[in-house]
C-alpha cells in the first residue's frame, strides 16, 4: 500500500494473515483500479472493465469459498 506523505511515497506491507485485511487490501486495490480504468481512452474502457469485474468475481467467489491464500502479501501502488 502507498501513502503520499508530504509529496514523498510511502510503501508498506500489510499482514496478510488477517481477513480483515486481506479485503481492506482488496477494497483498495479496486478503488485504484477503478481510478485507473477512468483515465484510460473511451476505446480501452469496455475491456479493461470486463477484465477487472471478472477478477473480482473470483476473489469473491474464493473468500466465499475460504480459498483465499493466507499469508499472501500484497503490495498495492
Amino acid at each position: 500500500m502507498s501513502l503520499n506523505i508530504s509529496r514523498r511515497k510511502v510503501d508498506f506491507f500489510i499482514n496478510m494473515d488477517s481477513p480483515e485485511n486481506e479485503k481492506f487490501c482488496e477494497m483498495t486495490r479496486r478503488s485504484c483500479e477503478d481510478d485507473r480504468i477512468d483515465t484510460l481512452p473511451l476505446r480501452d474502457r469496455r475491456a479493461a472493465r470486463e477484465v477487472e469485474t471478472r477478477r473480482r468475481a473470483q476473489w469473491d467467489g474464493e473468500q466465499a469459498l475460504g480459498q483465499a491464500s493466507p499469508g499472501m502479501a500484497l503490495l498495492v501502488r
